[in-house]
């Protein structure tokens, strides 16, 4: 069927092509014209991919286009449906701005409405941001030729029924001021007095002597942050932001080079003040000098400084600020490890940038660690433009914990390359490896959430560099072993593996390990537990929130391309690059990564959920010796939760689903499963094709995806089901006064979770900043004995507890699974450091001088 399609329209492509732009050009812009244009995008993205088009209106091939992609590729059939419907919206935002330029701020709020009713419903999120860039382009002109304040027609534009005003507030950026005045007149700030009298209730090892400490240390930074912001941002003539950053890097270099007391308590608050005031300004001066308001502008809360000042230590009794002490190895000079507990969206992202920007300043080299490339992508994002100002933008970097590994592993050189140089593997082709100088900065490690750690992916497990080697004949070999894998071929035996052996007779011991490795894999390959996923032509495995397609599993993975290069869903080439012998570079232990760093410190939503054992192994093994929880922005959270529902058997564990989703009626829900497997399951039964719309988010979705779907979630009636996966870091504003009127966002969880902490995440999804939701658990009695390793005694007992003892009963049980998984896992953190101390010795001999020989012994033993 494919085929006909295709011959049919390569047979007559311009002109088919001619008569869709005809099509587009005349269209009205209306709502029935949106579904339309959908339909071709989809129509566009299908032929696209599956390459059905070759021609285009030029007569060029068709390039590819995805419909995740932030750029549409020239030359596709996407990218010319795009191009021409956002040719006709540029124009009808033209007629609009002509019919409106003397218009009042409800006529002008009817427009945007309108405009955003379009684009809202563009199923495309590039041509949706080329869309949004229109829309942005007529705020900014009626701000700057008609001198419209925004603050009065964002007021109309909430003030008006349904939920699409207030999103039009939200999305576009001439609404700042509007969105910063609303979030600071509806959060009445703690004051610092109150703060710090809450902190130390919370936290018992602040002693009187300490508060006392931290409460001066806090009122010291705020009379000299509303000092700087009178001078550098209100005041008629405000002085240049660098003379306040050049009074910044003053009082740093006192602080690294005193080790008295007093210097910390004079320098460290002129610090703090000057760089939150610093962030402040870069954040607001715009909105400021539109508004002459001083409740648009972005300040710091004081539980946001206090968490800084706990985890700088400014309450101790030394200080570790000296750089001449650290240079000389003075453990005592090195920053005390410590975490602060901060509840979801209370500024998590503000306090780490901020940190790291102080610890930049003073001399260290700072790395923040998150579990997920999106939100490490996004946060420096923000924070980039103040790491610029203050000239550490190269000595802060964030990343994931694999990419974190990546770089100390190749901190002294590239591995891989030094590998294949010291092997004589392509000699022609590669550069020496050579040795980087050491840094005598000392590091500091920033972690964004802690309890992930306590999983497969991190602690326990290791990061295994290869270098890939592609010697004449490897494909043949490699398609040979997979052809011939029920028999189990001999593989160096093969004419082209005999060449390899003769050309590489040093190489002779790895050769055969690699051949052998081959054949079992390839017989093993239905069997293997690792599953791939194939996403725009390429294969990849998700690893620590990122789809990455450069991990592999031994030559499964290989395999696996060869597999789906057969069934045409890659390309010769992807299929050719992946056909490689893997060389290895060692098994470097994530956990034993940490002992690189001089001091590590984090913020976490979870420490308080964390059991007796986790907290211990935070401690000892990860240097987190301290620790702080701190008091909410927003005072009692309005979170209600909702007895659990204990079912028995599938069915009925989807009948109770459906039925919860059916009862929250106008609110928009989330429902979490376990993985995608239970997520799929539950789409195709009965009870879940009876709900209707239903939108699904999976985790090989682009984050232009994800966030389009993150958007449309908090609607009114909005149903949306995710994996486990989403539990954290995703952020739902719902929008809608009617929906917080019923109760806000309703969240189900249809799984028990291994970790307190995570549940708390999932929790935390919905009655955030201060708003209502409610959380409910539906869980299923079987999967639940699975998932927490019972017994049938215990099952029975817990299929007889009434719904007001279940919750501490599974607690405990929960706690039990927790410890049974932290001693397998501790296990596997064992055999990853001995894993390791080998790998550093590979390393240490790599860049050393020992021969081929040596190195390919030690090789082995990798």
């Amino acid at each position: 069927a494919w085929e006909e399609i295709r011959q049919l329209l390569n047979r007559d492509a311009i002109r088919f092509q001619q008569a869709v732009s005809d099509a587009l050009s005349t269209m009205p812009l209306t709502e029935d014209a949106t579904i339309q244009f959908n339909v071709l995008i989809c129509m566009a993205e299908i032929m696209d991919e599956a390459g059905l088009l070759s021609l285009n209106l030029l007569g060029e091939p068709a390039g590819k286009a995805g419909g995740e992609a932030t750029e549409l590729v020239d030359g596709s059939f996407l990218s010319m449906i795009a191009r021409i419907y956002n040719q006709a919206f540029e124009a009808f935002v033209k007629k609009c701005r002509e019919q409106t330029m003397e218009t009042d701020v409800n006529q002008q709020a009817k427009l945007l409405i309108r405009l955003h009713t379009d684009i809202r419903g563009i199923v495309n999120s590039a041509v949706r941001s080329c869309s949004e860039r229109q829309v942005e382009a007529l705020l900014s002109e009626w701000q700057k030729v008609e001198k419209l304040r925004m603050i009065p027609l964002a007021d109309v534009l909430n003030s008006m029924p349904g939920v699409i005003g207030k999103e039009v507030v939200e999305r576009y950026h001439a609404f700042k001021a509007a969105k910063i005045k609303a979030r600071n007149l509806a959060i009445k700030a703690i004051t610092p007095k109150h703060a710090v009298e809450e902190l130390a209730a919370m936290n018992p090892d602040i002693s009187k002597e300490k508060m006392e400490i931290l409460r001066n240390l806090l009122t010291t930074v705020y009379e000299r942050y509303d000092m700087y912001m009178q001078e550098y941002l209100y005041d008629r003539a405000p002085l240049s932001l660098d003379v306040l950053i050049d009074i910044v890097k003053d009082h740093c270099e006192k602080l690294a080079t005193s080790d008295d007391l007093q210097s910390v308590r004079e320098n460290l608050p002129v610090v703090l003040a000057g760089v939150f005031a610093t962030w402040s300004v870069m954040e607001s001066k715009e909105v400021y000098e539109q508004e002459k308001e001083r409740a648009v502008v972005t300040r710091p809360y004081p539980i946001q400084v206090l968490a800084v000042l706990r985890m700088l230590g400014a309450e101790r009794e030394k200080s570790f600020f000296g750089k001449w002490f650290r240079m000389m190895g003075d453990a005592d000079r090195h920053l005390q490890g410590h975490l602060a507990e901060v509840g979801t969206g209370e500024g998590k992202s503000i306090i780490l940038g901020v940190t790291a920007t102080i610890l930049a300043l003073l001399d260290y080299d700072v790395y923040c660690a998150c579990y997920s490339q999106y939100l490490c992508s996004r946060d420096f994002a923000n924070f980039r433009p103040l790491f610029e100002k203050f000239g550490v933008v190269k000595n802060i970097r964030y990343s994931t914990l694999r990419d974190l590994a990546e770089r100390f592993i190749n901190r002294d050189g590239d591995i891989r390359s030094k590998t294949a140089q010291r092997l004589q593997l392509n000699q022609a082709q590669l550069e020496e490896a050579v040795r980087k100088p050491g840094n005598s900065k000392s590091s500091v490690l920033l972690l964004d959430e802690v309890d992930v750690f306590f999983t497969n992916d991190f602690y326990g497990d290791s990061y295994n560099p290869l270098y890939e080697w592609r010697p004449k004949g490897i494909a043949s070999i490699f398609k040979q072993v997979w052809e011939g894998r029920a028999k189990k071929v001999k593989v160096e035996s093969l004419p082209e593996a005999k060449e390899l052996l003769q050309s590489y007779p040093d190489l002779r011991p790895l050769l055969l390990d690699a051949f052998k490795q081959m054949k079992e894999e390839a017989a093993d390959f239905e069997n293997f537990k690792e599953k791939y996923e194939v996403h725009e032509g390429k294969i990849g495995y998700v690893l620590q929130g990122t789809f990455c397609t450069s991990a592999s599993y031994g030559y499964y993975t290989a395999f696996a391309h060869i597999l789906e290069h057969t069934k045409g869903n890659i390309s010769d080439k992807i299929m050719m690059q992946s056909l490689a012998i893997s060389i290895p570079c060692g098994r470097f232990s994530y956990a034993q990564l940490l002992q690189f760093f001089d001091s590590i410190l984090g913020v976490t939503g979870t420490l308080s959920t964390l059991s007796a054992k986790e907290k211990s192994i935070i401690k000892t093994e990860f240097q987190l010796q301290e620790s702080s929880y701190m008091p909410s922005v927003y005072g009692d959270s309005k979170l209600e939760r909702k007895r659990i529902l204990l079912t028995k058997g599938q069915a009925r564990h989807h009948q109770a689903i459906a039925a919860a989703v059916d009862e929250a009626g106008d609110r928009p829900t989330l429902v979490y499963f376990k993985d995608e497997k239970t997520m799929d399951a539950f789409l195709d039964s009965d009870y879940g094709r009876s709900l209707g719309e239903v939108a699904v988010v999976r985790e090989s979705f682009s984050r232009d995806r994800v966030t389009m779907l993150v958007e449309a979630a908090t609607a009114p009636g909005a149903l949306t089901l995710l994996p486990s996966f989403f539990g954290r870091g995703l952020d739902f504003m719902c929008l809608d006064d009617a929906v917080e009127r019923a109760g806000g966002m309703v969240v189900i969880q249809a799984f028990e979770s291994l970790s307190a902490s995570e549940k708390r995440q999932i929790m935390g999804r919905t009655a955030r900043n201060g708003k209502k939701g409610s959380y409910q658990q539906i869980l299923e009695l079987e999967e639940l004995g699975k998932d927490l390793g019972l017994k049938a005694a215990e099952m029975k007992a817990l299929a007889d507890t009434d719904s007001d003892s279940l919750r501490v009963k599974l607690k405990g049980y929960q706690e039990k699974a927790v410890d049974r998984l932290l001693i397998g896992l501790a296990s596997d953190a064992k055999d990853a450091s001995a894993a390791h101390a080998k790998a550093i010795k590979f390393r240490e001999a790599l860049f050393g001088s020992q021969d081929k020989k040596a190195l390919v012994k030690l090789m082995r033993g990798l």
